[in-house]
């Protein structure tokens, strides 16, 4: 629940949307309020270390399964 100024909600001569504003398609509506959220979110630290062994895991992975399979390397 928020808080608003009576006078904000109560107000006929509140915010209008502009032609531009108006003229925005839902796509560029989603994207716009994807980026807010990029833009506000909190940045968190990256452990290089845990996303290294994680990426070299997928890739034996790949290999292995690779030389498992049947199809044939010229």
């Amino acid at each position: 629940m928020s808080s608003v100024a009576s006078e904000c909600v109560f107000s006929t001569g509140g915010r209008i949307l502009d032609p531009f504003r108006s003229s925005l398609t839902p796509k560029y509506v989603q994207c716009l309020i994807c980026v807010q959220d990029w833009l506000r979110q909190e940045t968190k630290p990256i452990c290089v270390e845990e996303s290294l062994e994680f990426l070299e895991k997928i890739e034996l992975e790949m290999e292995n399964s690779g030389r498992n399979s049947s199809i044939v390397d010229l």
